[in-house]
């Protein structure tokens, strides 16, 4: 199976945080959808229909890496020794 690439900018983790406190909150995706659509990171995009377990696992994919970088941008405060992983492998 092919990788996809899910974008990590501010925009996509936007996104990607308005939906799972939706599912956190209400159980289900908006209307009460089974999947919800996400863009990958080809050009040009496509939309992937994820499972409320697999939307969780890329946004907290994308949630770790960002984080992980960002405090190594910020100074490294808690001694990192190394990059965060950049791929996930989620059954589907």
């Amino acid at each position: 199976m092919a990788a996809t690439k899910f974008p990590t900018d501010a925009a996509t983790q936007g996104i990607l945080n308005t939906v799972v406190n939706g599912l956190n909150t209400n159980g289900t995706f908006p209307a009460g959808a089974t999947t919800f659509p996400m863009l990958d990171a080809s050009t040009p995009p496509v939309w992937h229909p994820l499972t409320a377990p697999q939307y969780k696992a890329v946004a907290t994919a994308i949630f770790n890496y960002v984080s992980g970088n960002d405090l190594i941008a910020a100074g490294n405060p808690l001694n990192a020794t190394t990059l965060p992983a950049s791929s996930i492998t989620i059954s589907v």
